[in-house]
């Protein structure tokens, strides 16, 4: 990648971005720079991507600390929610200091040294069409299921585990992301995530049961 970012340059073009703009530096976190064109921004794209650019430039990372991690902003259709099940992840990585293998559906990220958290949150904006979600599941679920069935009890983590009891997920998926995470107060958005943290749940359900 050294190779490649010497040579590439990005340019952002950017109108009114504030809630994408953060996700999307993220992902540039390889390239030595940035260029940001905006088209007169009437909302905070300009103070979320000076925010941004502050923060990578003050990093001084030891030699032990292979990655920065960090925590997302959920929005449904560019409306953000006040929280979600999305967990942190690692945005920027030091070359050799980390390893991929597959957990389920899912690319993990194996940090060898020290992870450190970022300070600026990066917006994840859900804007995919309901029928493009069901079929990503169904595949997604088909790989959970096939984790679940073969992996080592004592190596889940409690969701996982409480997934594995196959009819309990379905059950208080709903109660726990509208009422114990708070999203019933988010409206159309809170109750779209919660519905969509069901389907999946029953679809991963339904593929334990149909493969035990």
């Amino acid at each position: 990648m050294s190779g490649f970012a010497d040579e590439v340059t990005p340019v952002v073009l950017a109108g009114d971005e504030e809630r994408n703009i953060a996700r999307t530096f993220g992902q540039l976190g390889w390239a030595r720079e940035v260029v940001l064109c905006d088209s007169f921004s009437s909302d905070r794209t300009i103070e979320i991507a000076e925010a941004f650019i502050r923060e990578i430039r003050s990093l001084e990372p030891s030699r032990e600390v292979d990655a920065y991690e960090a925590s997302f902003i959920y929005a449904i259709g560019g409306r953000p929610l006040r929280t979600s099940l999305y967990p942190p992840r690692a945005v920027l990585l030091r070359k050799g200091g980390f390893d991929i293998y597959m957990d389920g559906h899912c690319q993990r990220i194996r940090i060898n040294g020290v992870v450190e958290r970022l300070n600026t949150r990066i917006i994840h904006d859900d804007r995919k069409s309901f029928r493009r979600f069901l079929s990503r599941q169904r595949k997604y679920m088909r790989e959970e299921a096939a984790k679940l069935r073969t992996a080592d009890p004592r190596t889940l983590n409690p969701a996982s585990r409480i997934r594995k009891l196959r009819v309990v997920a379905p059950l208080v998926i709903i109660p726990y992301t509208l009422i114990v995470k708070g999203l019933i107060l988010d409206g159309i958005a809170g109750l779209h995530y919660a519905f969509e943290r069901f389907v999946a749940e029953s679809m991963l359900s339904m593929e334990l049961f149909r493969r035990r």
